[in-house]
């Protein structure tokens, strides 16, 4: 019997949060459903789907100006492909155009929310995305939102029903992502960190909102009273040159290091003594809950989102967002302290394993799809 189908659309396959929800979702899924996952823009390959066996596609639309003909290919794809029974959109440019042509073709429509970017203080508002999305949000069956946070949001900026918004949250695969005392030794001499350097580490894009400019402040802050620190920033941006320049007149060149957009993200946990990131706005950053399922300690804004996966002092350590002597204060004292690292690293796992495993939230979403498209059956006729 032939499966339906859940078409997957999101904006591109680039290194991203909600690029590893997907290959995640898409590792752990069963077999009552056939998966299709697709790009809207680039091509059709990921360094972070390694292993995946599913086949990534791609629209291959080059420029947002060309929308309208992924539009019209995204029809003629349903409109030859009847088993294709839910389409499945993440990030703005898929939910709008995967939204549009499943409703021109009768298709089952959710879309996964990842952040409440819809906030007017998030940092990431347009008021014609925020028209354009809450306008094609009442096409949807369901909502998926990666936290409590973001289904509030959702349910009060897109005027969704609050029965239609199921919270799912980001998750790692935790018998994958886990600590490896010999890849931490190979990725710290690839890295040039000596014995007695201490690595912190954060992975983001390098944009608004992230608490960059806060991070190397206080980064200068711990580096004058600890010379052997260092500060690992792992990701691509509009913000990298102003960061270069700003590291620069903050005297701490030579202690951060720009490693670009990595494909090699356990690597980088492994090799690095704590995590940080003191971001103003989150949806449920896949990262925190990386380097947490890593043993990493962590230092974290107190925002919604972080207060959803950490307990102050019991996995991780919080800080009010733009508090510069704070965040440093809470860096020094975790670097100063190994028995703290330990603890708060082991409990940082713990967590992550019982609340953030891919495997469970994967089930959970397939359990949603079965919920709004039954699964055929076949009739058994008895002579």
């Amino acid at each position: 019997m032939d499966r339906p189908i859940v078409l997957h659309l999101i904006d591109s396959f680039g290194i991203g949060g909600a690029q590893q929800r997907l290959f995640n979702d898409l590792h752990f899924f069963g077999a009552e459903f056939e998966h299709w996952p697709f790009a809207v823009f680039g091509p059709g390959e990921s360094g972070q789907a390694r292993g995946l066996s599913i086949p990534l596609r791609t629209l291959d639309l080059r420029r947002k100006r060309d929308l309208p003909y992924g539009f019209v290919r995204l029809v003629r794809l349903l409109a030859g492909h009847p088993r294709i029974r839910i389409v499945h959109t993440q990030l703005f440019w898929a939910d709008l155009i995967g939204r549009l042509a499943a409703r021109a073709c009768g298709r089952t429509i959710v879309s996964t929310m990842q952040n409440a970017g819809h906030e007017p203080d998030s940092g990431f508002y347009s008021a014609w995305r925020h028209r354009t999305d809450r306008s094609t949000a009442k096409l949807l069956t369901r909502a998926v939102a990666v936290s409590e946070y973001v289904r509030r949001s959702v349910v009060h900026r897109l005027a969704m029903p609050a029965g239609k918004v199921v919270v799912i949250p980001n998750a790692v695969d935790t018998e994958t992502v886990r600590p490896d005392a010999d890849r931490r030794l190979r990725t710290r001499a690839r890295l040039g960190l000596a014995p007695d350097d201490f690595a912190w580490l954060i992975l983001c894009r390098l944009a608004t909102g992230k608490g960059l400019d806060d991070l190397l402040s206080a980064f200068a802050q711990v580096a004058a009273r600890a010379p052997s620190t260092r500060l690992l920033i792992a990701g691509d941006g509009p913000l990298l040159r102003d960061l270069e320049q700003n590291a620069a007149a903050l005297a701490v060149s030579e202690r951060v290091r720009f490693l670009g957009a990595r494909t090699d993200v356990l690597e980088l946990l492994d090799g690095a003594d704590a995590f940080v990131l003191p971001s103003l706005h989150e949806g449920l950053p896949v990262a925190v809950l990386e380097a947490m399922a890593m043993g990493k300690p962590c230092v974290l804004s107190a925002i919604p989102a972080h207060l959803e996966i950490v307990e102050p002092g019991v996995n991780g350590i919080l800080t009010s967002p733009r508090d510069v002597p704070a965040l440093a204060q809470a860096m020094l004292q975790l670097q100063e302290s190994r028995g703290m690292r330990e603890r708060l690293g082991a409990c940082a796992r713990v967590r992550v394993v019982r609340a953030f495993d891919a495997a469970a939230c994967a089930r959970r979403l397939q359990d949603m799809y079965r919920s709004i498209v039954p699964l055929p059956f076949e009739t058994v006729v008895v002579p």
